[in-house]
């Protein structure tokens, strides 16, 4: 069976990933392999920066993280994207804050601050998003939010683009599974909107 490896924070005053610095390559703090089975409990990680993708977590295809509290700040990519967390496996996170995540100006086109999703992202009720980080949504893939938002009422999310770099929600690629909460991807006209409405449909939460 597959071994779930944890990373407990006792004492989040004192115990954090902070200040790895990687040049040329993807994850600073904590990268996973495929086939890793990671818990994260109470765990902060702070102002680490890589050249590429995910200064704070790097998660491959075939990966799983699992985050339970803490928070993720301050951690910067000077090429790549998702600064705080960069994902391609399945990450569920019941707990946590993602803030103050940055990409730097040599990254002409950034995306994701707080999570560049290339996977799957399910998240709970106890998780804040704030207002200077975004998740971005790649085409194909999915957010879950499986309860009711308890600190905020919106996640704010930026969607995948066309090759006419266009901001747009086609069905079945790029949606968001919505329990008793909002989404605000604050470009959408009227007809992207519907789209998104109509993506969502056949995926509700019962």
């Amino acid at each position: 069976p597959a071994t779930t490896t944890q990373v407990t924070n006792p004492n989040a005053s004192n115990v954090q990933y902070k200040l790895f610095k990687v040049s040329g390559t993807n994850g600073a703090a904590i990268y996973l392999e495929n086939g890793a089975n990671v818990l994260i409990n109470d765990l902060d990680i702070l102002s680490n920066e890589a050249n590429q993708n995910g200064a704070g977590i790097y998660v491959e295809d075939g990966a799983t993280l699992t985050i339970k509290g803490g928070t993720l700040s301050g951690n910067k990519t000077y090429y790549g994207n998702g600064a705080g967390i960069y994902n391609k496996g399945l990450i569920t996170i019941s707990k946590g804050t993602l803030s103050g995540n940055t990409i730097s100006s040599y990254n002409s086109n950034p995306l994701g601050e707080a999570i560049y999703l290339d996977g799957e992202l399910k998240v709970g009720s106890e998780i804040r998003v704030l207002e200077d980080n975004t998740i971005h949504l790649t085409e194909g893939n999915v957010i879950e939010i499986q309860e009711k938002l308890l600190y905020s009422k919106a996640i704010p999310v930026s969607l995948w683009s066309d090759a006419n770099n266009t901001k747009i929600a086609y069905v079945n690629t790029g949606y968001v599974i919505l329990t008793d909460t909002a989404v605000v991807p604050n470009f959408a006209t009227v007809e992207e909107v519907d789209m998104m409405r109509e993506a969502a449909s056949g995926h509700m939460m019962p």
